[in-house]
């Protein structure tokens, strides 16, 4: 049999800062600006190959937890070459930009702050588009969208999931009402509320941990919590490396201690009330039983060359 093609999307939510606030946008990781993409001669190989293809584009060192629960998923075959290009996406951590240049992290889907949409500007690059429209059905028909979030996310983190796959904003209200009312097709709720106090608790406690392998010894939640001078800072960055006592870990450091953690970096200027937090209620994608309602509409993508 002749060489096959091996291509990878690596997908995780990325931080970029809008005025005073952090939002979330879902990026891939293209080191370069190029696919990660190799030849492959045996297909019993693909799935390895397409996993160093992710491990070794991680240059900085990322916990071996998160390296071993990487799921390689089928987005299609591209016939447009001259051989068969198997295209494989896997959804890294949210703190998983972290590691590398952010530069490396192009948006999945085009931003139209316009509100045109991503369709005309995604018939350009065919690859691009099949990866989106893959994530576009997981989206509408799963609960793939919370593989996105960390065990605690907030409202607004869970929406951004939606709207930077559709290159556009998806309606607050509407999706409020939805997601705390979506079901599994087994009728079991996609996520339930969680208390503030222990989300803060949680999160102080998986941070010291994961500080102290990465190298900060004796450090407890309690010392976190107290170097957490800022309230509105919430989640994990190479941000905190501004909290006292912290500026002498590495930034890689801090970076490889957070991939995985209970929370999303977010900070904001802005007054209000603290965010409302939320949890999964499983680990396992499951079908929905009533699809997501795309607001704006679903866009057609024209990938024909692909199946």
């Amino acid at each position: 049999m002749g060489t096959l093609r091996v291509t990878v999307a690596p997908v995780a939510l990325r931080p970029v800062v809008d005025g005073q606030v952090s939002q979330f946008r879902v990026s891939t990781l293209r080191p370069g600006g190029n696919w990660l993409s190799a030849e492959v001669s045996d297909p019993s190989d693909v799935l390895r190959r397409g996993r160093a293809l992710v491990e070794v584009a991680l240059t900085d060192p990322v916990p071996a937890e998160v390296l071993e629960g990487l799921r390689l998923e089928n987005a299609g075959v591209d016939y447009s070459g001259e051989t068969p290009n198997l295209l494989l996406s896997v959804v890294l951590p949210i703190a998983a930009v972290e590691l590398g240049d952010a530069e490396d992290w192009p948006l999945l889907a085009p931003w139209d702050d316009a509100g045109g949409g991503a369709g005309p500007l995604l018939t350009h690059d065919p690859l691009r588009a099949a990866f989106v429209a893959y994530w576009r059905e997981q989206l509408v028909h799963t609960s793939a969208a919370l593989d996105f979030l960390p065990t605690y996310f907030t409202m607004s983190q869970a929406r951004s999931v939606y709207s930077s796959v559709w290159g556009e904003p998806q309606a607050e209200g509407n999706f409020q009402r939805w997601l705390t009312t979506a079901k599994a097709a087994d009728g079991s709720p996609l996520c339930e509320e969680a208390l503030d106090e222990n989300v803060k608790r949680r999160t102080q406690e998986e941070l010291a941990s994961r500080l102290t392998k990465a190298g900060l010894k004796g450090l407890s939640a309690a010392g976190v919590a107290k170097a957490w001078t800022d309230p509105k800072i919430v989640g994990a960055s190479s941000g905190v490396t501004a909290l006292a006592g912290l500026a002498a870990v590495p930034v890689a450091g801090i970076a490889g201690a957070i991939v995985g953690s209970a929370i999303g970096y977010q900070a904001s200027k802005s007054p209000g009330r603290p965010p409302r937090w939320y949890k999964r209620s499983t680990s396992e994608r499951n079908p929905l039983k009533s699809w997501y309602p795309v607001r704006p509409p679903q866009i057609a993508l024209q990938n024909t060359f692909v199946r």
